[in-house]
């Protein structure tokens, strides 16, 4: 019916309205950001809480599968960033070659096809969560409420959640 030429170019239009539907469909307030195209979304909590979510990519995440959310309390002393690692360049802090947290939740979500794994990095503006809890006596309800809204925040079915951490 149609000519070669035609169909490449229906073809290729095709692909590009799929890959626009696809971008379109990331989680509401959520940016696709890096080279793993990974879906991030920051919060802020008082008192000086950064919680830094980081989803499968688009086409991963699909909110009838069952989800998991880990809740990552970052070690004393590191960055979120230092703690998804990276690969070192000369002159580069080594916290960023340490945890690789961010390499360990891909080979995760590869092992573990059909399941959602979202991960939180939590950290706080004194980089130590037992001075961040001596200094928030009401600790275990502002760290309720902190699981509660980002559990609230994953589309689909209530996601289990883990807590977990490093050194502190």
């Amino acid at each position: 019916m149609f000519r070669k030429p035609y169909r490449v170019l229906l073809l290729a239009i095709g692909f590009v309205l799929c890959v626009s539907a696809a971008n379109a469909d990331s989680i509401e307030g959520f940016t696709v950001t890096g080279e793993f195209r990974e879906q991030v979304r920051v919060y802020k909590f008082d008192p000086g809480v950064t919680a830094t979510m980081v989803a499968p990519p688009v086409r991963d995440f699909h909110p009838l599968q069952p989800t998991t959310l880990i809740v990552y309390a970052l070690p004393n002393g590191n960055t979120t960033e230092q703690t998804i690692g990276k690969f070192l360049a000369p002159g580069d802090d080594w916290h960023f070659d340490i945890q690789h947290i961010g390499a360990q939740m891909r080979l995760l979500r590869a092992a573990n096809p059909g399941h959602n794994l979202v991960l939180v990095y939590l950290e706080n503006t004194q980089k130590s969560w037992p001075a961040w809890r001596a200094a928030n006596p009401n600790n275990s309800a502002l760290i309720a409420n902190m699981v509660t809204t980002l559990r609230a925040a994953v589309p689909g079915s209530t996601p289990d959640v883990y807590l977990t951490g490093h050194s502190g």
